[in-house]
């Protein structure tokens, strides 16, 4: 099976980037690029590292959308949560290595770990893939964020 690694950023209102920072922080999560967003009414966009397709990555998702909740961010119309998903196979290891690898080189080198031995070409229509961790993160995000402003 094919496996593609992929990239999520939450946007929220309400709570400000040294907060959302210092929050995450405080919690032990590491790899998140919190920075401004341009959009009006978006007080901070958290950027997470690539992800492989796996529990680990979920379960950091989840660990990133508990502590915006804890510290009260919000979303409104304006707010956004974007997914990027690689045309490049993940090649030589596994989803959740690769998770953590670029979490870590994410945290002490502040850029994007990208996949090593990946596929030049893009996949053709018939070879892309449910991505099973990116359906579960959106129905998490939307299910903790369904309380928030809306």
């Amino acid at each position: 099976m094919t496996q593609h690694t992929f990239g999520i950023e939450i946007e929220t209102h309400g709570v400000s980037i040294t907060r959302v920072k210092s929050a995450l922080e405080r919690a032990g999560i590491r790899g998140c690029q919190v920075k401004p967003d341009g959009t009006p009414n978006v007080d901070a966009e958290i950027v997470l590292p690539p992800l492989g397709d796996c529990q680990v990555a979920f379960e950091y998702l989840q660990s990133v959308c508990t502590v915006l909740d804890q510290v009260g961010c919000q979303i409104n119309r304006q707010c956004g949560l974007h997914v990027h998903v690689s045309n490049a196979e993940l090649r030589d290891t596994t989803p959740a290595a690769f998770t953590g690898a670029s979490i870590a080189h994410t945290e002490t080198r502040g850029g994007f770990l990208a996949t090593q031995n990946c596929a030049t070409q893009h996949p053709q229509r018939s070879q892309v893939q449910a991505l099973p961790t990116q359906k579960r993160a959106a129905v998490f995000y939307h299910a903790t964020a369904s309380h928030w402003t809306l």
